[in-house]
Order: structure tokens, then C-alpha cells, then sequence
């Protein structure tokens, strides 16, 4: 199962890294956007797709899939990110869909979710492996 995969891996392999993402025309005034880096492979960052449900990996700016927004801001400077930028298929703020209308989730929304219980399970994992005697 999945919880077992994160409950046998290596800090290594669940590491990430936050840089701040490249500055983009639209982005909501005061806010941090971030772009989230694998700790073990570098360049890599999680992002969607609009042609899936599921988070990957693209290899240096992935566009604004790639690009997540902090609620609250975090309460430090991130390194900026330092590499190419997306030059195809690169996105926009609010192209993504909806679900459940206009009032429903959007699919950011819910990788935000998703990609916060993934910090949580980590966290708790890494703990309980703290744990033992």
C-alpha cells in the first residue's frame, strides 16, 4: 500500500525543496508562490497536467502546474528558482477546471490537499521511526 511505501523509504526519497517560482503576470498580490522540488533528484518539480488527476514530475519550470500558493505566506525567503523557463504549454492563473461547478473544488485546490496530507503522513512517519527503540 501507499502508506507502507512511505512508512519503508528513506528520508532521502520523501525530501523536498521549496524555491520561490518565477514571477508571472496575474499572480495574486501578496502571495507566495512556491515550486516544489525533489530533494533527491534535482530540477525536478511536482506539478499537474491538465490531462490528468495525478501529480508528477516535470523536469525544471514545469509552468503554472507547477506553481503553488501558499496560504499563509510562510515565514521565510526562499532561494529563487534558478533555470529555464516553461516556454510551451505553460498555463495560466485560473485556466485549470472546476470540479463540482463553479462553486466546487478547483483541481489545484485539491492537490494542495493532497500534497499537504502527503507533508502530514511524512511527518508522522518520520516520527514514528524516530520512535524506535
Amino acid at each position: 500500500s501507499r502508506i507502507d511505501f512511505l512508512l519503508e523509504s528513506s528520508i532521502d526519497d520523501l525530501a523536498m525543496r521549496l524555491v520561490a517560482a518565477p514571477e508571472f503576470e496575474g499572480a495574486p498580490n501578496g502571495s507566495q508562490v512556491v515550486m516544489i522540488e525533489s530533494g533527491k533528484y534535482s530540477n525536478w518539480f511536482l506539478s499537474l497536467s491538465r490531462f490528468s488527476w495525478e501529480v508528477g514530475a516535470d523536469f525544471n519550470d514545469p509552468g503554472f502546474g507547477g506553481y503553488w500558493i501558499v496560504e499563509p505566506p510562510l515565514p521565510i525567503e526562499l532561494l529563487p528558482y534558478r533555470g529555464p523557463r516553461c516556454t510551451f504549454d505553460c498555463g495560466n492563473l485560473g485556466s485549470g477546471s472546476s470540479i463540482g461547478g463553479s462553486k466546487g473544488l478547483s483541481t489545484t485546490g485539491i492537490v494542495l490537499i493532497i500534497v499537504g496530507s502527503f507533508v502530514g503522513i511524512c511527518c508522522i512517519a518520520v516520527g514514528l521511526a524516530s520512535l524506535k527503540i
